[in-house]
């Protein structure tokens, strides 16, 4: 014997619940800097009083952030970083006030401020002094969101990363080296610039003069020396500072033998004399910056 069970399934309707309150994007467009962008307060009826919070806070509206009549949308001509941050609206229909599902505001912006930095001494400027032979570690960066990517571009190569190393050799590795970055949400791009530079020198260093001198009558000296970047002068003349590659002096009696003394400034020597045989004009030059 079977016992059969029927069950009647009888169908009502629900009761109607209302959306949930969010904010959400008015378009589709991503949130970029120095471009409109309006955010909405969805599932409030016109009817409803609507307060906007940015981080908690009431938004402060201004020329630039502007609310529509019935508060439901708020604009910003034009968006700026500084307004990203978590956007609510507080909902108020007769009842109790109804605080909103929240949008994370992130503004797409950069590059701006893209530098050179080189590891252990900071931002670089125009010129990359090198020694031949060190290895240099070179970082790019850049103000950016989202996260930009990074292409250096030295001696015709280029090369997408962030750090870049060289170690130049000879002065073949001397010329332009660029580091360019790019925001592939706002399409934009910055380049910085500078010129790797191999120190050297001094070398050949001459002082020239008069083959005599005469006493109360001006005579000028001259020292040359072979320098990159450029070498710079400081004489010592009976007790007096000079600068320039050229000094003049009058001699007087007695006359002094060792009446001037001359440093030449360049990277990566130590002093070493150097003496016109006439006047006795001695030179030293020495690396200040290392």
């Amino acid at each position: 014997m079977f016992l059969v069970l029927s069950v009647l399934f009888t169908s009502f309707p629900l009761p109607c619940l209302p959306d949930p309150i969010s904010v959400q994007p008015v378009s589709q467009d991503k949130p970029l800097a120095h471009q409109p962008f309006s955010l909405q307060c969805v599932g409030s009826q016109n009817s409803a009083s609507i307060l906007w919070l940015k981080n908690g806070l009431p938004v402060a509206v201004s020329g630039r952030v502007s609310l529509s009549p019935n508060n439901i949308t708020v604009s910003f001509s034009p968006l700026l970083q500084s307004d990203g941050g978590l956007y609510q609206c507080i909902v108020s229909q007769g009842g109790a006030p109804i605080k909103g599902f929240g949008y994370q505001l992130n503004v797409n912006y950069g590059p701006v401020q893209a530098v050179i930095i080189q590891s252990g001494k900071g931002p670089v400027g125009k010129a990359l002094y090198l020694l031949p032979g060190s290895k240099t570690a070179l970082q790019c960066s850049a103000l950016c969101y989202p996260t930009c990517t990074y292409i250096w571009i030295y001696k015709g190569r280029l090369a997408e990363m962030n750090t870049f190393s060289l170690t130049p050799e000879t002065t073949m590795d001397r010329g332009p080296l660029s580091c360019v970055a790019y925001n592939s949400v706002t399409n934009d791009n910055s380049t910085v610039n500078t010129s790797v530079v191999l120190l050297d020198g001094p070398s050949n260093v001459t002082i020239s003069g008069p083959g005599a001198l005469e006493v109360g009558v001006k005579a000028s000296f001259k020292c040359i020396a072979q320098c990159s970047p450029s070498c710079s002068y400081t004489w010592s003349v009976y007790g007096r500072t000079m600068h320039g590659s050229v000094v003049d002096s009058t001699v007087t009696w007695p006359l002094s033998l060792s009446a001037a003394r001359h440093t030449t400034q360049s990277p990566g020597r130590q002093p070493q004399p150097m003496r016109h045989s006439v006047s006795q004009v001695w030179s030293n030059y020495y690396d200040p910056s290392i």
